[in-house]
């Protein structure tokens, strides 16, 4: 009688925790997202910032491309533009990167 009454809370409560946990994915994702892009944004001819986003392996990839810094949540792809153009690559949590701008273009090399 237990087990049914514990499987039957299960497949009541299991599509809000869903939910909420796709919700919060996607508000990770667009704070690390818009934080990369605020970071980029800042620079000034000269400057060289050291970054790195996310503090688990886990969270998922940024791209850069273009002039956008993007990110792939599961439900979509957010996308926020930058100022100045970025190459194109792809940035993993935890890693760190050094960022410049340079001839009016953003320079983003990974901390070896």
């Amino acid at each position: 009688m237990y087990l049914i009454a514990a499987a039957v809370l299960l497949l009541i409560f299991t599509p809000g925790i869903s939910a909420a946990a796709l919700a919060s994915r996607e508000g990770a994702d667009w704070r690390y997202a818009d934080g990369v892009r605020a970071v980029l944004d800042s620079l000034n001819p000269g400057v060289k910032i050291t970054f790195s986003y996310a503090s688990s392996p886990s969270a998922d990839e940024l791209v850069l491309a273009g002039d956008s810094v993007s990110v792939n949540d599961g439900q979509g792809v957010l996308t926020f533009r930058t100022a100045y153009p970025v190459p194109s690559m792809t940035l993993m949590p935890t890693l760190s990167y050094v960022a410049q701008l340079i001839g009016g273009r953003v320079e983003v090399t990974e901390v070896v």
